[in-house]
């Protein structure tokens, strides 16, 4: 919503208009935070991927994170599990981000087990 129509809810008066733009045009914080928009083209639409649940899961280590216990702080591994299509994800503690520990924590997960 702009200033103007901001004012206009509450109070009207000749000139308002011009007095608002010349007001904004010389606000320093208006000009920061409004800035110039940008017209760039558009990009072409993207056709939906066919998503089949559990079809592909993304895997991720994310981390160190530092995180307050009872005991004090202490710094933490996550694997990231998501399935994209369903939107379900799941966080894991881990020791390292080796492949052994990250198959054994996958291993770990509520993720279904794929039918074949």
């Amino acid at each position: 919503m702009s200033l103007e129509a901001t004012i206009r809810q509450l109070f009207v008066w000749t000139g308002m208009r011009r007095q608002t733009q010349r007001h904004v045009s010389k606000c320093c914080q208006c000009r920061l935070c409004k800035g110039n928009p940008k017209h760039y083209g558009h990009l072409l639409a993207k056709e939906a991927e066919p998503s089949v649940p559990w079809d592909r899961v993304n895997v991720d280590p994310t981390g160190p994170f530092t995180v307050k216990t009872p005991k004090g702080k202490q710094q933490i591994l996550l694997l990231t599990a998501i399935d994209p299509a369903a939107g379900w994800f799941e966080l894991k503690e881990i020791a390292n981000a080796s492949a052994d520990t990250v198959s054994a924590a996958m291993d770990d997960m509520v993720l279904p087990l794929p039918t074949s």
